[in-house]
């Protein structure tokens, strides 16, 4: 503690020229300034990298979607095809019937 309250006095009084303490803030200023940037540039990187993992874990649901998407004609010809012979089948059981 009191290490650090002598550097303080000392950084304090050490300067008694008001161009030189200016410079000193300047300095600070812009090192702060330059931990900001990287910090933010830091935390781009990590969502676009984040993006990036999202984008492949999804690629597999977006490839099943287009396969489905393909295979909707098909299903609905498939359904259609079902269900007419099915009526087709009802038609025939209720002749058999009607007929007995």
């Amino acid at each position: 503690m009191i290490s650090i309250e002598k550097s303080n006095s000392e950084e304090l009084f050490a300067v008694s020229n008001p161009d030189e303490v200016l410079r000193r803030r300047y300095a600070k200023n812009n090192a702060s300034l330059l931990q900001q940037s990287t910090e933010i540039s830091d935390h781009m990187l990590s969502v676009s990298r984040r993006l990036a993992d999202v984008v492949k874990e999804n690629s597999g649901t977006l490839e099943t979607l287009v396969v489905y998407s393909d295979l909707f004609p098909i299903l609905d010809v498939c359904n259609w095809y079902v269900l007419e012979n099915r009526q087709e089948t009802n038609l025939t059981m209720e002749q058999h019937l009607s007929s007995s």
